[in-house]
């Protein structure tokens, strides 16, 4: 079984980064995607980051995604922190600055070692494998097929839930599986008995149905927005 995402050390905070970059860009024109989370040291979601930079090298774009995760740290109030990324380049790159850092970066590594001297933060840094890094890569590979800036997200959205059960060992979401609350719970029965009534009204009107099917289907429709 290969690693997974662990819980970080009591009274740490964990920031998992990832920047994915595409050559050529994807479709939307977006070469990069920046993805961040926030965990607490019981696992629970603090703050996510997903969205592209637009079109900047691919050192710079990991370098980058590692500045957001402090920058989002800082901004939630979080000193202690465990930092991950699967870019072991960027990490050396930082880690090795005294001796050599690219010239189109060294502005960015000159920040990260700022923010270390003036914010008092206690940081722990790591390399991990995919595995251990879902919902960051998640965040970014969404960001750059959705969104052309940096959005700090304050709901679940996509599969952020999924992978985060996941990550706690929690299981699986889907079917009859994902618990509801009553709300939703009423809202899905209001659904089947709107789905229920339409179709007993086609099979009593025949053509004459097509009204009524489109009203429950618009009445589906505000259920899932909602």
């Amino acid at each position: 079984m290969p690693p997974m995402w662990s819980l970080p050390s009591i009274g740490f905070v964990k920031i998992n980064v990832h920047a994915v970059y595409y050559d050529p860009p994807l479709p939307n024109g977006n070469t990069t995607g920046i993805g961040v989370v926030i965990r607490d040291d019981e696992g629970f979601i603090l703050a996510i980051l997903t969205g592209s930079l637009g079109h900047i090298n691919q050192r710079a774009n990991e370098l980058w995604a590692i500045q957001l995760g402090l920058q989002l740290a800082f901004q939630i109030g979080e000193k202690a922190l465990e930092l991950e990324s699967e870019s072991a380049a960027a990490i050396q790159e930082w880690d090795d600055h005294r001796w050599f850092t690219d010239p189109r970066h060294s502005r960015m590594v000159e920040q990260l070692n700022q923010r270390l001297s003036v914010g008092r933060i206690h940081l722990v840094k790591r390399v991990v494998v995919e595995s251990q890094n879902m919902l960051a890569r998640y965040l970014a590979e969404d960001g750059a097929a959705t969104k052309f800036r940096v959005v700090r997200m304050k709901r679940p959205f996509g599969r952020v839930r999924e992978l985060w059960h996941l990550d706690m060992g929690l299981g699986f979401i889907g079917g009859n599986f994902g618990v509801v609350n009553e709300e939703e719970y009423a809202a899905l029965q209001q659904q089947e008995m709107m789905e229920e009534h339409g179709h007993a009204e086609g099979a009593g009107n025949g053509d004459e149905s097509a009204g009524s099917v489109g009203n429950a289907n618009q009445g589906q429709d505000a259920l899932e927005i909602d």
